[in-house]
């Protein structure tokens, strides 16, 4: 009733006030680094228009956990200062990568150069998608986790990382872990320790913006997609449908890896489709490969699309070695956690 509108309207505040302590501050510097650090991957992959700062995002988060993996494999344990030393090569990285490597100009419909006209049709458009975002953020800390499953398979695992400092082997193989699946990809427990190693706590309020965040990596994924195919304002009104689903922002809250994933998938289908139109060059269909495989890392059933774009790419008549390249860069990116957790036989 009033005490829940009331509680709702005070959430800006709560998350940055004293009710989260200091760690609201390192929260946003968590999430301000992911994006920073996935964008000259972006940039060096020539995603354009929508998909650049869904792309930014998606990237930085899988940077992330594989920089995490890199971590714990040579005994490093999780700390601000590790992640902070391992991070800002990375990114460097991927800053010499864009200015010394950078794409070709090239002309397709995904990176179609111009905005929508700002008309009446576009604001209202725009204005709708930005309410549902915030409407998600809103629920998403109002009720931090309200999913058996956002706790018991994602949550938990990022927590026993956090306090581990590390993914571990023991942890992993724990029988009394066993109801958090602990061979499921590790992708979202991995970005919920990253954020409370930043924060020094495990406060789920803090975390649960990663959400919202994938929320609306997909809405501009989405968009993306669609301007392949249709003009802009077309490729609107279907990316306001898909924001108003009830299901889709019933899920987006939660902490539940069915939105990121959808997120990845549509980032990945953006490329592929935008190379059925006319252009398959080599790095855009190797970022669909890329977008492809996080998704494999994020959900298992990630790896039924993985199988899937085996079948789409000769359905759409592209080249064998540039599909190819689409399809061993995904399965170069999943492949190694199946494989470790095979051989460490996790449950």
């Amino acid at each position: 009733g009033a005490a829940n509108n009331r509680r709702l309207l005070t959430l800006p505040a709560v998350w940055l006030g004293s009710a989260v302590n200091e760690g609201a501050p390192w929260a946003v510097l968590a999430f301000a680094m992911l994006t920073a650090g996935g964008y000259p991957y972006a940039r060096w992959l020539d995603l354009r228009g929508p998909l650049l700062p869904a792309g930014a995002w998606l990237l930085g988060c899988g940077l992330a956990a594989a920089m995490m993996l890199g971590l714990s494999a040579a005994h490093v344990p999780f700390s601000r200062l590790s992640l902070a030393a391992a991070w800002l090569p990375t990114t460097l990285a991927g800053v010499v990568l864009w200015r010394r490597g950078g794409p070709a100009t090239r002309r397709d419909p995904n990176t179609a150069s111009g905005a929508p006209a700002m008309d009446l049709f576009t604001v209202i458009s725009l204005g709708l998608c930005c309410f549902q975002i915030i409407s998600v953020s809103f629920a998403a800390m109002r009720v931090p986790l309200d999913s058996f499953d956002g706790w018991a398979l994602w949550d938990y695992k990022g927590l026993r990382f956090y306090h581990d400092a590390a993914v571990s082997a023991g942890f992993l193989t724990d029988r009394a872990a066993l109801f958090a699946h602990p061979a499921y990809p590790p992708l979202l427990p991995l970005l919920m320790a990253w954020v409370y190693t930043w924060c020094g706590q495990t406060d789920p309020v803090l975390m649960k913006p990663l959400f919202p965040l994938f929320y609306a990596a997909l809405l501009l994924g989405f968009a993306a997609c669609l301007r392949t195919s249709f003009a802009w304002r077309t490729a609107l009104l279907g990316t306001v449908c898909l924001a108003l689903m009830p299901r889709i922002t019933d899920y987006a809250p939660t902490a539940l890896a069915d939105v990121p994933l959808a997120a990845y998938l549509v980032a990945a289908a953006s490329l592929v489709s935008a190379a059925w139109r006319g252009d398959s060059r080599q790095r855009m269909l190797a970022a669909g490969g890329v977008f492809a495989g996080i998704a494999a890392c994020t959900k298992h059933e990630g790896l039924v699309f993985l199988a899937t774009l085996l079948v789409v790419l000769p359905a759409l008549r592209l080249p064998w070695r540039r599909g190819g390249l689409a399809v061993g860069v995904a399965g170069a990116i999943a492949l190694p956690w199946y494989v470790y957790a095979a051989y460490l036989r996790v449950p």
